[in-house]
């Protein structure tokens, strides 16, 4: 390479500041994998790879990014990056591709995080829009625990010619160590690609998901239900999500989304209306805003599944004080415990619904994420409800105390019955006969 277009391409990939991309269009990812601890280079092959893809609308001609590898992991030599004859130009000799881009990786201060430059002396472009891009040979320290890692690429910058380029969006991928525990967790940062996504969709073992300092995401984005859930701190537009959860259907149960849900014909969501002595009422609703804790009941079908477009979502739950009959509804996105005996619940009795029954909480129990509870001032007795739907005279569930001895009764039209009376009545969800 002529020392002129060293200098050009020096200059240009560290030291201009070019204009932003859109985050969905031109984007350099890292593909998720899998792989173990404590491999050296004794044990290495050339297996032991991991991908950089790129999806980009133009030509480029040089490239440079930040790579930064989770502790423990390093690249094999700085002769560690190999790029693919898919996208780059060049010559394969005795089965072997030497392409004609020049490649720089330098392993800066931290450790862990190298410098990658790959340039051309006669500026010839990179090849085609999507797809692999280059592979990486990796080495991992023995002292690497099982669990979900982020790999990240920063800073990075796409070069069209000596006087043309752009700054791009940073990107979050991740490594599986081994195999994870069972409260595994992973925090991401940056634009998470649509491939990462669909990829998180699959990792049943990781229950906890930090996504605070996510900037944006491609594709969909999946919650599982019970994986805890940290939404991203600053407003962040998810082109599709999906909620789903396994339920029986026409039980009752509560619901709470970082983002709007409405009612359809499989789902149909409600507010608390009305509570009085042995009764609480609740009244269909449409719509759910962002992060409302509700009731919901399947119609038809077995499980919850929730999905919407072009959302934002909301940091927090959101509480819902219904101030005329003194009932508070909160949520989580998180599992927690939910324990009456902790100093801010020492003054107020707690009711959660569960297997389609209403508890008075009095003793710990964990309430899974993406889930809600009731309170209300502390009485001297817990109280004894019937759960229905305003307008219905069909009561459709109990509230039990945690060792399930309560008794209600109802006739065959549902009514509530103060006692067993002669004939039929349903007590405790059964049919019973009175003599």
């Amino acid at each position: 390479m002529n020392k002129k277009n060293l200098v050009l391409i020096v200059f240009l990939l560290l030291n201009l500041t070019f204009p932003t991309r859109s985050k969905a269009e031109d984007i350099l990812q890292i593909t998720p994998f899998s792989t173990s601890s404590g491999i050296t280079e004794n044990d290495w092959d050339e297996n032991l790879t991991f991908m950089v893809q790129m999806n980009n609308t133009m030509a480029y001609t040089a490239i440079q990014f930040d790579l930064w590898l989770p502790d423990g992991m390093t690249l094999i030599d700085d002769e560690a990056l190999e790029l693919l004859p898919e996208r780059f130009p060049g010559i394969v000799k005795k089965g072997v591709f030497f392409p004609e881009h020049n490649v720089s990786v330098t392993s800066l201060q931290d450790k862990g995080h190298y410098r990658v430059v790959i340039y051309h002396d006669t500026f010839a472009p990179i090849e085609g829009n999507s797809g692999n891009l280059m592979q990486f040979y990796y080495l991992t320290s023995s002292e690497m625990h099982p669990g979900y890692y982020p790999i990240k690429i920063t800073d990075a910058k796409l070069a069209v010619d000596a006087h043309t380029g752009y700054n791009i969006a940073s990107s979050t991928s991740y490594v599986k160590i081994d195999e994870p525990g069972e409260n595994a967790s992973l925090a991401m940062e940056g634009y998470i690609p649509s491939f990462v996504n669909e990829s998180l969709a699959s990792e049943t073992q990781l229950r906890k998901l930090d996504f605070q300092h996510v900037t944006g995401m491609g594709g969909t984005f999946t919650l599982l239900d019970g994986r805890d859930f940290n939404a991203p701190s600053e407003e962040v537009i998810i082109p599709s999500v999906i909620y789903e959860r396994d339920c029986p259907s026409n039980m009752w149960g509560t619901i709470c989304l970082p983002f709007a849900v409405r009612s359809n014909a499989n789902i149909q969501y409600y507010k608390l209306e009305e509570v009085s002595e042995d009764r609480m009422l609740f009244e269909p609703i449409i719509e759910v805003e962002t992060g409302n804790p509700v009731v919901f009941k399947l119609i038809g079908t077995d499980k919850v599944s929730v999905s919407a477009d072009n959302v934002t979502f909301c940091k927090e739950p959101r509480n819902t004080f219904f101030e005329n009959i003194g009932w508070n509804m909160r949520g989580s996105f998180t599992t927690i415990t939910l324990n009456p005996n902790d100093e801010e619940n020492q003054s107020k009795d707690l009711y959660y619904i569960s297997n389609d029954k209403f508890w008075y909480n009095n003793a710990s129990v964990p309430l899974y994420a993406f889930r809600g509870w009731f309170e209300t001032a502390k009485s001297t007795s817990s109280r004894l409800f019937t759960i229905g739907e305003v307008g219905d005279t069909t009561y459709i569930n109990v509230l039990e105390h945690d060792n399930g001895t309560a008794e209600l009764c109802f006739d065959l039209n549902g009514r509530y019955l103060s006692k067993p009376q002669k004939g039929l009545n349903i007590i405790n969800q059964r049919k019973v006969i009175i003599q």
